[in-house]
């Protein structure tokens, strides 16, 4: 054995002769994928840690009491550190993430709870101005009555704006319960009609609405689907110019649905179409800040539609016509009114 050490004293600090001697004396294998060898690479250098793939095994010779050792050695220092680099990296990942995750729960239930605690004020604050309207605490002239109305419609508009932010937060948490049952397309969509019919009359817009197939059903909650429907459409009515047109389109294919709301408004340039769905945005600030709302009736749109197994898409460009489809699962088709049968 003193040959092996001469030949290779660099080995010495790692204890590999005491593993060889054993190998030699007992005739056991030793094999190690990844044995760590701090070793000098130069005379005098410092240690460094290496990594080896080793295999020792122990040859019977003819001659009686006479033996050799076969060694495979392949250092593998360079994939050792490589993969323990990215090992590192994914470490790292994982606790960023678990801070961001951390930090955007603590973020929707402080949404949550403000919204709620500001709720209970607005709500008290059109209960009095109802109650002054109704002339309760004395007679209110005409220029009275028409604040108190202003005071009653602001409060109505930023109540409305807390719900979305509650509503998001919820969405956002998955806290949503869904009742998905087979849903009829049409009668959805002439609710969805009729709920929104003033608003187009009020902006002289054009309507047209195309007749789905009264047998024609998605797998749905009703309540988050008329939700999102209303949403879009509200949305095409308030950023459509008088006088331009909206439509409600129904394509049904073997196993979804697709019901599409568009219009003639302003459109949606190119670089900001992806971010449409983002919370808190609203593309081309600078001509929807006249408009009301926050930026997150899509955003709630889209993660209403993906929990019911269906998507939310958009096609649009600047200065032409917006599409927003509902994509559903298409369920087994109902039957007609009056029909027993089904198709």
């Amino acid at each position: 054995m003193a040959g092996f050490r001469d030949v290779f004293p660099k080995f010495g600090p790692a204890g590999l002769f005491d593993i060889v001697e054993r190998v030699y004396t007992t005739g056991e294998r030793f094999t190690n994928a990844e044995l760590n060898v701090p070793r000098q690479r130069l005379p005098g250098g410092p240690l460094e840690d290496t990594w080896w793939d080793l295999a020792w095994q122990r040859i019977d010779c003819a001659h009686a009491g006479e033996f050799a050792i076969i060694t495979h050695a392949v250092e593998i220092t360079a994939q050792v550190r490589a993969r323990r680099e990215i090992e590192l990296v994914l470490r790292e990942a994982e606790a960023a993430r678990a801070v961001a995750e951390a930090a955007n729960r603590g973020k929707s239930e402080f949404l949550a709870i403000m919204s709620h605690e500001l709720r209970t004020p607005l709500n008290a604050i059109d209960g009095y101005a109802e109650l002054m309207q109704l002339e309760i605490y004395g007679e209110v002239t005409a220029e009275q009555r028409a604040a108190l109305e202003r005071m009653r419609k602001s409060q109505r508009h930023l109540l409305g704006l807390i719900n979305d932010v509650l509503n998001f937060t919820r969405v956002e948490g998955s806290r949503v319960a869904y009742a998905v049952c087979d849903v009829p397309v049409r009668e959805t969509l002439a609710t969805c009609d009729a709920l929104t019919a003033p608003q187009r009359r009020a902006r002289d817009l054009a309507f047209r609405a195309a007749e789905a197939d009264p047998r024609l059903a998605v797998r749905a909650d009703q309540e988050r689907m008329q939700q999102i429907l209303i949403n879009l459409l509200s949305n095409a009515i308030k950023f459509t110019n008088p006088g331009g047109r909206i439509t409600l389109e129904c394509t049904a294919r073997r196993d979804v649905v697709d019901i599409t709301v568009g219009d003639t408004g302003r459109g949606i340039p190119a670089d900001q179409l992806s971010r449409v769905f983002e919370p808190f945005v609203q593309a081309d600030a600078q001509l929807t800040r006249t408009q009301e709302g926050i930026g997150l009736g899509l955003a709630i749109s889209r993660e209403l539609a993906r929990g019911m197994g269906g998507d939310l898409l958009v096609e649009s460009e600047l200065g032409a016509a917006s599409i927003f489809t509902l994509r559903l699962p298409r369920a087994e088709d109902v039957a007609a009114p009056g029909d027993a049968s089904t198709k």
